[in-house]
């Protein structure tokens, strides 16, 4: 039962350890998979282990040239630096469901390069990796973000000069 599981590649793989590590990235919600401590998750789906952003953009997007994509790595830095610390009393769902700062740096510096018309996320929650997205497409000035939550989201993680590049949308999950 366990063979197909990842945790038991972990433990097979890594040793306890392994696992510990494995399991704890799983509850706490972090972008585990931009982390080498669970390469395991890459091992045993036959999946490519990235060492940076860069490189996992490199190989997502192989016809832009290295630098642009150091560029948009850095202004994704700079985007989330200068965003204000949103307390998390104030926040609709726990900070654990937020993603991970990797994340928004990766989404921000990809939409930055791929220019999308269309993003379609699911799950707002707090609206930590629309915030990224959309300022994306600002700084394109084109595109859309539509993001799906089967709870109501007032998204408090998203400022008011993005809003209007987000369609926010509740479903029943169906």
């Amino acid at each position: 039962m366990l063979q197909h599981k990842s945790a038991y590649w972990a433990l097979k793989n890594k040793g306890f350890s392994g696992l510990v590590v494995h399991l704890t990235t799983r509850i706490l919600g972090d972008a585990h998979f931009l982390r080498p401590a669970s390469s395991i998750d890459f091992k045993a789906l036959k999946m490519e282990q990235f060492i940076s952003l860069q490189e996992m953009i490199s190989s997502l997007l192989p016809h832009v040239d290295n630098n642009e994509i150091r560029s948009k790595l850095v202004e994704s830095e700079e985007f989330l630096n200068s965003l204000e610390a949103q307390d998390s009393a104030s926040l609709e769902f726990p900070d654990r469901w937020n993603s991970g700062r990797h994340l928004q740096l990766l989404l921000f510096a990809f939409i930055r390069l791929a220019r999308p018309e269309i993003v379609v996320e699911t799950g707002t929650a707090n609206g930590a990796s629309a915030n990224a997205i959309a300022g994306a497409l600002k700084k394109n000035n084109f595109g859309k973000l539509i993001t799906f939550d089967i709870e109501k989201s007032g998204a408090p993680l998203v400022s008011d000069d993005l809003r209007s590049w987000i369609d926010f949308v509740q479903t029943d999950g169906s």
